[in-house]
């Protein structure tokens, strides 16, 4: 079903058959093509010409339409306009921290300054990313890479990270396999790095963290599960949407889990949730073995 749909109620003035008997009030689901992706049967009501059947649909389409093109150039404005202060901000910041004559109190004030335009400028591109997905305008750069490589890769960076938390990062990985994917690395990268990067923050001192690794014949799986307190279930089914997370998120606006998906979805695999044998979240990873290289 589309993100984008809506619910109208909609009249008959000719009475519908169905197999439940006569009815003359609909509530309609459509999406932004105008198909009809739900038809609800609802009590009788006085009659109107049918023919607003349809013609409440399309104008109801085209207002999501309109809807849908102000977000994406309200994005699209918003993001161009941070961007350039932003960047110039932190290029004249990191020229100044480069002075040697910077006393400590100073530097260590300029120092939290640029850990928070960094995570503004993380955000501002996370939005600019959402927005290229919503419009079809992101394709993989697929190559091929030897599994094992880009997956120790990828452990051997948080290792250190978590070691700093008190965070035991375990791989179970046969590092002798010598399986090669045709994936996109820089983006299949960032989707491990932000299931990581979550786990790393909602594990507490003491806690464990899991990257796991399967293969079958048609796929591989990467599975990260942490001890941290999880996702209660009344978020779970909601939680790859855009603006949507548990509550475990500290900071952020809810794309993170969102632009992993779209990401996956690239790749013709898929993520889903459930809860961890460790006590927390386990997120898991499954793209096909078989996606071919692109051209």
């Amino acid at each position: 079903m589309s993100n984008c749909s809506i619910l109208k109620t909609i009249y008959g003035s000719e009475p519908l058959l169905s197999p439940i008997g006569i009815l003359n009030w609909l509530r309609v689901q459509v999406n932004l093509e105008g198909q009809i992706l739900r038809c609800i049967p609802m009590k009788h009501y006085h009659q109107k010409n049918r023919g607003i059947l349809k013609a409440g649909l399309k104008d109801e389409v085209s207002k999501l339409r309109e809807l849908v093109q102000q977000q994406s150039d309200f994005i699209a404005v918003t993001v161009h306009e941070l961007r350039t202060p932003l960047t110039i901000a932190m290029l004249q910041l990191e020229s100044t921290l480069s002075s040697k004559v910077l006393m400590k109190p100073v530097r260590k004030d300029l120092k939290v300054l640029e850990e928070s335009l960094e995570q503004l400028n993380h955000l501002t591109k996370e939005l600019f990313d959402a927005q290229q997905y919503d419009l079809k305008k992101v394709e993989p750069l697929r190559r091929k890479i030897g599994f094992s490589y880009f997956i120790s890769g990828v452990y051997d960076e948080f290792r250190e990270l978590m070691e700093k938390k008190s965070i035991t990062l375990t791989l179970d990985h046969d590092r002798s396999s010598h399986l090669f994917l045709n994936i996109d690395r820089a983006k299949m990268r960032q989707v491990l790095h932000n299931l990581l990067n979550n786990a790393t923050k909602f594990t507490p001192q003491g806690g464990r963290v899991v990257l796991q690794t399967h293969v079958s014949e048609s796929a591989v799986s990467m599975t990260i599960s942490d001890s941290g307190p999880g996702i209660p279930p009344e978020l779970q089914p909601k939680l790859f949407e855009k603006f949507k997370s548990g509550k475990r998120q500290s900071s952020g606006i809810g794309l993170g889990l969102y632009l992993c998906r779209n990401i996956v979805e690239l790749h013709q695999g898929t993520i889903r949730y459930s809860d961890a044998p460790l006590g927390g979240a386990c997120f898991i990873v499954t793209i096909p073995i078989g996606v071919p290289r692109s051209s």
